[in-house]
């Protein structure tokens, strides 16, 4: 007898289920990603032989062959072209052993939003002629842009970390 959805208030048994006995859809959804993971490796492998080929370098068997990071970055073009700057420099950072900057705080993002709502609510004292109704979602306008325009500076702060941290490899 499972517990009503008010008595697993975290989900537990929802989660457990999907583990243990997976609907056909969650099957299916994994199955695809592992397909796509395949063939997205074999598309770099492929690209990797052709820059291999194309400098001239050959490997002996059982020999490994160098690969820059210049050449990994080119493969991965190659192998995707609709990877993004930041998701190369991810797979990059990893693949050559480099430790991926850490996340900025989310303390930041806050008090930026908090500043952002300061100055918000300054230019909310001409509204005197304004409805409470019309004050009220115009605050609740100006927060939702303070949060946006924080977590918009804190994806700044990690790609620029990102960045610093490729500037390593090159």
């Amino acid at each position: 007898l499972r517990p009503q959805p008010e008595e697993d208030p975290l989900g537990e048994f929802l989660l457990s289920d999907l583990l243990q006995d997976p609907p056909p859809f969650v099957l299916e959804i994994r199955r695809q990603h592992l397909v796509e993971s395949w063939m997205f490796l074999d598309r770099v492998q492929k690209a990797m032989q052709m820059i291999f080929q194309r400098a001239g370098k050959e490997a002996l068997p059982g020999e490994q062959i160098k690969l820059t990071v210049r050449e990994a970055d080119t493969a991965l073009i190659t192998a995707d072209r609709s990877l993004t700057e930041d998701q190369r420099y991810l797979y990059l950072l990893r693949g050559f052993g480099r430790r991926l900057p850490d996340t900025p705080s989310a303390h930041g993002v806050g008090s930026t939003a908090k500043g952002y709502e300061a100055m918000a609510t300054d230019s909310l004292a001409g509204f005197s002629k304004k409805t409470n109704l019309e004050i009220n979602s115009a605050e609740r306008d100006l927060k939702r842009r303070g949060l946006v325009v924080a977590k918009a500076t804190r994806a700044g702060k990690v790609r620029a970390l990102l960045k610093d941290r490729m500037r390593t490899l090159w």
